[in-house]
């Protein structure tokens, strides 16, 4: 099933453009987030996170036409794209300040699954596949 379909029947509306530019301006926005914006001294998303987060986000929209549920900066430096909170299952793509970018998935029962992800076509696609089998499940 490929996330698109995932995601807008079990865990939140398709928003088409509308969200996606949303998101993006949410991305934007981060820029102005200063150092400890958390109250507990985070470090604001760098340059390299937010074109990371921005990267992730275009290939949703080119393959998937299905942005995030929600951007949010990280507390370890970074951003998060965030694809389930609703319910007991959540999956996440975490672009770091360094350059980093792993995948999560997570529920209750078990131990996160993790793995590296790289900016590259087919591993990207292969993430939001992963993805979107486990939260269909």
């Amino acid at each position: 099933m490929a996330l698109r379909d995932c995601v807008r029947h079990k865990h939140f509306p398709v928003q088409g453009n509308a969200g996606l530019a949303t998101q993006l301006a949410r991305l934007d926005a981060f820029r102005e987030l200063a150092p400890g914006w958390d109250s507990y001294d985070a470090p604001p998303p760098s340059e390299t996170a937010l074109g990371s987060a921005r990267s992730i986000l275009q290939f949703l929209r080119e393959q998937e036409d299905v942005p995030p549920v929600h951007a949010s900066p990280s507390a370890e430096g970074g951003v998060l794209l965030v694809f389930s909170a609703a319910g007991a299952k959540y999956a996440d793509i975490e672009c770091y300040n360094d350059g980093e970018i792993l995948a999560i998935l997570s529920e209750p029962a078990s131990e996160p699954t993790i793995w590296p992800l790289i900016l590259e076509k087919e591993r990207l696609q292969a993430a939001l596949d992963r993805i979107a089998a486990f939260l269909d499940e």
